[in-house]
């Protein structure tokens, strides 16, 4: 491994440490680490006797289980975390390698160094931090309309017990009874949420207030939106193709598209998701299934449950388990359409190098649901295999970056 990435990796604090970290002193805090990193040294040795990651996904022979505790653990070492995918991605089996994945915080640092810290660094009198463009949905949207990319169409945006409704020309501010004076069925997502985490479906008829499909009050909405700021966009329908294999949420495609240096913008990665077992969300994180797509727009012969899943077998063959349809092979809808507009959009979002894109497929046609520079690898690798050698094509460079403290 490269020394300064192998620095980065054990420098750079994951996100929950800003705010779990002891402040009392550097004494604490080098106990803490300690204490941390000895638990995760035990946690990635025993990982092959632990129950509820070791079950074999796919078929054929596999290593012994002290030849995983010593991969588990070289790994560990080297990327400061425990390879929670190191069954889904099959390296229990003898012939498969390690060395051929990315590490997440090995792709999250230089995803990072890309898309963010390389700004630091422009010899110019400003720098900017692009990141709003796509991190705030409300402004994505706004973003998108300005470029004429297809999106769902804005109801209104809810912000400190107000909502402004747009009418097709402005946006105009009411206080919130007014949602009871709308007819509407619209998708609420917070402004700055990820991972589908507090998005819900609002249906308004009549005065009648519908939450999820729960008869529910205005007080009811205005406890699950808290102080967080929310957009309700109209509630998109699935391409019949995709309907077809889950009706009950909306199954969006991850599109992973890279800047290159010379203003050109190229095709990285996709998988597609479906909701499963009623849900409306069709996140990974959220229980959905998750099936790799190729470079032509077909979807690959199985697909995947995320391991936090709590199920035994991750894998699933060829068909959705819930509906009995048939995903293998697949072509998706508008797939050259998709890849041609992401990679004009791409080129509008310049401080961006690595975006990933959200979009639904329709009757009517595509719409980018979101778009953002916090993707992850994993459910990538998951389920089209090793992505080591693509990944450092695109985001090897940011190695040969000179980096400034934070």
């Amino acid at each position: 491994m490269n020394a300064k990435l192998f620095w980065l990796i054990h420098n750079e604090r994951p996100y929950a440490r800003y705010y779990y970290e002891p402040k009392e002193g550097l004494k604490s805090s080098l106990l803490y680490e300690i204490k941390e990193y000895k638990n995760l040294l035990l946690s990635a040795v025993c990982l092959p006797w632990n129950k509820k990651f070791n079950h074999q996904q796919f078929p054929g022979e596999r290593k012994s289980k002290f030849k995983m505790a010593i991969e588990n653990l070289i790994w560990a070492i080297k990327y400061k975390e425990l390879c929670t995918y190191y069954f889904l991605y099959g390296l229990d089996l003898k012939g498969h390698d390690p060395k051929e994945y990315v590490g997440y915080t090995e792709f999250r640092v230089m995803r990072n160094i890309i898309n963010i810290r390389q700004w630091e660094n422009k010899k110019t009198l400003y720098t900017f931090n692009y990141l709003a463009l796509v991190r705030d949905k409300f402004v994505f949207y706004q973003y998108c309309k300005s470029l004429g990319i297809p999106y769902p169409r804005l109801i209104a945006l809810i912000s400190n017990r107000k909502v402004s409704w747009y009418d097709g020309q402005k946006m105009v501010w009411s206080d919130i009874e007014s949602i009871k004076d709308k007819d509407f069925s619209g998708f609420c997502k917070e402004t700055k949420g990820e991972s589908g985490i507090g998005a819900f479906v609002l249906d308004v008829k009549d005065g009648k207030i519908s939450i999820s499909g729960k008869p529910s009050t205005l007080e009811d909405l205005m406890e699950k939106i808290g102080n967080a700021t929310y957009i309700i966009q109209e509630r998109l329908k699935n391409h019949s193709e995709l309907n077809k294999i889950y009706p009950h949420s909306l199954n969006t495609l991850k599109l992973q598209t890279m800047l290159n240096s010379d203003g050109s913008v190229s095709f990285f990665s996709a998988i597609q998701r479906f909701g499963a077992n009623g849900s409306f969300i069709d996140n990974g994180a959220s229980g959905g299934i998750i099936v790799g797509v190729n470079e032509q727009g077909f979807l690959n012969d199985f697909g995947f449950q995320e391991p936090h899943t709590g199920n035994e077998q991750l894998i699933i063959h060829g068909i959705h388990p819930n509906t009995q349809q048939k995903f293998a092979g697949m072509k998706l809808p508008y797939w050259d359409e998709i890849i041609e507009t992401a990679k004009t959009f791409h080129k509008f979002l310049y401080g961006i190098p690595s975006i990933c894109w959200d979009v639904a497929m329709t009757e009517n046609g595509i719409c980018f649901t979101e778009g953002g520079e916090d993707w992850e690898i994993a459910a990538n690798q998951a389920a089209l295999g090793p992505l080591r050698e693509k990944f450092y094509k695109f985001h090897g460079y940011a190695l040969d970056i000179k980096l400034r403290k934070y």
